[in-house]
């Protein structure tokens, strides 16, 4: 795991490295090319910028919106009702098995033998 955590430190010091050696020569250059370069890079900064502020403004227009859904929504009670509904015909069908299986003989084993009973 060390080695893992030593190789991407050592690979992130390596492309900051490259990237103040190419801004380094690109702003010390002063040819049309540079200056063409320099413009795009400004404005793909300017782009980042303003799409980062948009997305930010969509998650809290996202938050916003599930907020008033969870806030707004009877989901929860209609599954608490329907939960109450299934655990009381659990009880009710397991009332009507426990009375079926009392009319049945039972078979109890003991120290004189086995003994078949009717309860």
């Amino acid at each position: 795991m060390s080695e893992l955590v030593i190789f991407v430190l050592f690979l992130h010091l390596l492309v900051g490295i490259v990237l103040v050696g190419c801004t380094w020569v690109l702003f010390t250059n002063k040819g049309p090319k540079a200056a063409e370069i320099k413009l795009l890079i400004r404005e793909i900064w300017i782009s980042l910028k303003d799409l980062f502020s948009k997305v930010s403004k969509l998650y809290d227009a996202i938050e916003e919106f599930v907020k008033e859904l969870l806030g707004q929504s009877s989901l929860p009670s209609e599954l608490i009702e329907g939960a109450r509904e299934e655990d009381q015909s659990v009880e009710s069908e397991s009332l009507k098995v426990n009375q079926i299986d009392n009319s049945f003989p039972t078979l109890i084993n003991d120290k004189d033998g086995p003994k078949i009973t009717k309860n």
